[in-house]
């Protein structure tokens, strides 16, 4: 995969098995522009110069719905507090789904277990293959479990006397 900058269209799969490049790279390609079962690709690589390694990139940060369309195909995206609505859907794959439309989770790079209804920030690479767009987290540090305790912030109750030598009276506010 392959990108520039961020936002739609800033990404692109690049098919190719000969050349050597390693995450942060920057370089100047030429070759051919195809789609292969509607995933944008490119290929045949003919020339291909390393200009600059070890640099920085940021993810797209984006909704579960963004994350499965077209624009942001061959991105890296992250999805936030998407709830895992689906942790089988088939193939490996498992559907998380933010609240503004579900998105396919695959295990291409990197197999994972969901637990159903558990919240996930998802980060990973946008593919199309079989009909639908998917993430495809590239390694443990890609997807993040959300877990907490929810802090009980109400005064519900009140108890006296305060200090207490035996007898203390507890009384409710709620029935």
């Amino acid at each position: 995969y392959l990108q520039s900058g961020v936002g739609e269209w800033s990404g692109i799969y690049v098919y190719d098995t000969l050349s050597n490049v390693t995450e942060g790279d920057s370089i100047t390609i030429s070759c051919e522009v195809d789609e292969y079962f509607n995933l944008t690709e490119l290929k045949n690589v003919n020339s291909l110069v390393i200009v600059s390694s070890g640099n920085t990139f940021s993810s797209n940060l984006v909704s579960s719905l963004q994350a499965a369309s077209e624009e942001y195909e061959g991105c890296l995206v992250t999805v936030n507090t998407a709830t895992c609505t689906n942790d089988n859907a088939g193939f490996g794959e498992w559907i998380i789904n933010d609240g503004s439309g579900p998105c396919n989770v695959d295990d291409f790079f990197f197999p994972f277990t969901p637990t159903l209804n558990n919240i996930y920030n998802v980060t990973g690479l946008v593919d199309y293959s079989f009909s639908n767009f998917k993430i495809l987290p590239r390694d443990i540090d890609d997807i993040d479990e959300i877990t907490g305790i929810n802090e009980n912030n109400k005064n519900d109750f009140n108890f006296y006397p305060n200090p207490a030598n035996g007898l203390l009276n507890i009384v409710l506010n709620e029935n």
